[in-house]
């Protein structure tokens, strides 16, 4: 079982060297998302990281950067006109793909999840609670780090 930890993590530096693997919402603009592919990873915008954030909402499934960034995002759960019938099985599958990219493709052993994301309306609790129950019984994962919860500007 990996250790968990809550607390504010500087992972721009592990980031760019690859030590870590950073997990975080798949959105454009003045996001983490768009921050850790763009400003920090030197992808483009409009044509590498904009087409990948919106390709996985549209799809409403979990997508990576590997093998150019140890970067994976997860969908939002209310995306335009894609349906949503159950929010913590929604979930459960997007941390499970997380899993999975870890598992069989960035093979790292810290994964730091940055769960702030589309101004504050992300089910920020919720996902916590799910991304750890999966990714603990994860054996290749030795430290779970997550950054809190960020205010958001509407008070919640």
């Amino acid at each position: 079982m990996p250790e968990i930890i809550d607390q504010d993590f500087d992972w721009i530096e592990p980031f760019k060297a690859k030590e870590i693997h950073f997990v975080c919402v798949a959105s454009g603009g003045l996001t983490t998302c768009d921050f850790a592919a763009s400003t920090i990873g030197g992808m483009d915008q409009r044509e590498a990281v904009w087409p990948k954030t919106r390709r996985v909402n549209d799809l409403g499934e979990t997508g990576t950067f590997h093998p150019r960034l140890p970067l994976t995002v997860v969908p939002l759960p209310s995306w335009e006109k894609r349906p949503l019938d159950d929010l913590e099985g929604f979930l459960r599958k997007s941390f499970q793909d997380v899993a999975e990219a870890n598992c069989s493709h960035i093979k790292l052993r810290t994964v730091v999840i940055d769960l702030n994301g589309w101004g504050g309306d992300y089910p920020f609790e919720m996902a916590r609670r799910v991304a750890e129950e999966i990714l603990s019984h994860e054996s290749t994962i030795q430290k779970l780090i997550f950054l809190p919860k960020v205010p958001s500007n509407s008070g919640r």
